[in-house]
């Protein structure tokens, strides 16, 4: 029975030995299994990724590809790119870092998109060919060729040789030079463009408020612009329109970029005026006259030199005349208590009587000063179209006919006792130097040359040397 017994516990302690063991190593086959499990992740892992590049700019990742050879030529894909447009390879100054790293091959991107990612990011330069006038850069171009052809453009708006004119010289009044300058692609500018850019000068708005007494040819004046320029920033003027005080007009100035100066020589067929011969007519009422005999207009050829600034005429100077035909003068009666001629002299007791309006039309600008006395208007201007006939306000003799600088075609009459008369911006000059005229006698057509804002005839009284308002005497 004992025996028995000690058997059972023998048994017992053994069985709680193997239960004790298998624990053991059950602890121990789950190790391995993790173990195993883990090693097999990072074999797979090391199976399925690959050393791949990096592509960076200044530190931040933009782009996975394949191979550092490949980033190198995407790179250079997007510097033909960038650069194409100015016939350039173009250059960053942005770092550009290619680092090997490894990664699943579903991170690498397809070479057109890291293209496109790299080029976003990437800033690039080109050497651009600048226009710099007195120092400030106007435009930007792809190659020096180009931006010689701009400027040439600009020269050849305002130098256009014809059959009468014919170009010695063409210049800018500014510096005007062609540097190389490092440029980012999009800020350059195309030949048109670029051209365009110059010729439509700097440009300003300004709101103006209609003034009392304000008309379109004064406000004009005020800004100095032409009226047409004028209606055409505002659509719904024209030169008829009634202006209202208070209300508001666009005014749109333009300062030129450059001054395109050019020289040359041109020669035109003139009309020489025929003179009038006057004779004393007691029969004839005072003041009354007769034409005897018709007047004939001769014609010569005039060789001149010229210069214009941007279009407009700066200086003419005649060169030599050929008399084509002689005019035939006009023969005239008239009474015998006519006003005549006092006599010439540059000074005298400087009273004026009797003078006439030289034409009839509106006054445009007054005279003395305007613009906030910063300018001193030395006659009247009336306000008339290009063409229209204007008289000598009293008798006497032609002291200058032609081109007087900024008065453009221009006569001077002296009347005797200190006293002339000046009638300036004409596009016909009827008379010549040294002709007696008489009160009343068509001596020029209205004009739009010299300095002016539009077609008037400007109109002066002055006495020793000094002008005066017309107005008082007329």
């Amino acid at each position: 029975m004992v025996k028995k017994l000690n058997l059972v516990m023998m048994l017992k302690e053994k069985w709680q030995s193997i239960k004790a063991g298998n624990r053991k190593l059950s602890q121990l086959i789950f190790s391995i299994l993790v173990i195993t499990a883990l090693l097999s992740a990072g074999t797979y892992y090391l199976v399925s990724a690959s050393g791949v590049c990096a592509i960076s700019v200044n530190g931040e990742q933009v782009a996975v590809v394949k191979t550092k050879a490949e980033a190198q030529q995407i790179l250079n894909k997007v510097l033909h790119l960038e650069g194409a447009p100015a016939g350039q390879v173009a250059v960053t100054n942005d770092k550009v870092g290619f680092t090997i790293i490894r990664a699943q091959t579903d991170n690498v991107m397809p070479q057109v998109v890291a293209i496109k990612d790299l080029d976003q990011k990437l800033k690039t330069y080109v050497n651009g060919y600048a226009i710099n006038v007195n120092g400030s850069t106007l435009c930007t171009l792809a190659t020096k060729a180009q931006a010689d052809q701009v400027l040439q453009m600009v020269e050849n708006n305002y130098a256009k040789p014809t059959a009468q004119q014919s170009i010695s010289s063409v210049k800018f009044a500014e510096q005007v030079t062609v540097q190389v300058q490092q440029a980012q692609p999009e800020q350059l500018s195309g030949v048109q463009q670029a051209a365009q850019t110059i010729l439509n000068g700097d440009q300003h708005n300004l709101d103006y408020v209609i003034q009392p007494s304000d008309t379109l040819w004064t406000i004009a004046r005020k800004n100095d612009m032409l009226i047409k320029d004028l209606v055409a920033s505002n659509p719904k003027l024209n030169p008829q329109t009634l202006l209202q005080i208070g209300q508001h007009l666009d005014i749109v100035t333009v300062k030129p970029y450059v001054h395109v100066i050019v020289d040359g020589t041109g020669s035109m067929t003139e009309t020489i005026p025929y003179s009038t011969i006057y004779r004393t007519e007691t029969s004839l009422p005072a003041y009354a006259t007769q034409t005897l005999k018709e007047g004939v207009a001769g014609s010569k050829n005039v060789t001149y030199s010229f210069e214009t600034d941007n279009g407009s005429a700066t200086k003419n100077v005649v060169l030599s005349e050929q008399v084509l035909q002689n005019p035939v003068a006009r023969i005239v009666a008239r009474g015998a208590e006519a006003l005549t001629y006092l006599g010439s002299a540059s000074r005298g007791s400087g009273d004026v009587n009797g003078l006439i309006w030289p034409l009839r039309g509106p006054i445009t600008s007054p005279y003395g000063w305007r613009d906030n006395h910063t300018n001193f208007h030395t006659g009247i201007d009336i306000g008339v179209g290009v063409g229209t006939t204007y008289v000598a306000a009293a008798d006497g003799v032609v002291s200058l006919a032609g081109w007087d600088g900024g008065y453009g075609k221009c006569i001077v009459i002296d009347h005797g006792n200190g006293v002339q008369t000046r009638y300036a911006h004409s596009s016909v000059l009827m008379v010549n130097v040294g002709e007696h005229v008489y009160k009343g006698q068509p001596i020029g057509l209205s004009g739009n040359t010299g300095n002016t804002t539009g077609p008037h005839l400007h109109f002066e009284v002055i006495i020793n040397g000094l002008t005066v308002n017309p107005l008082d005497y007329i």
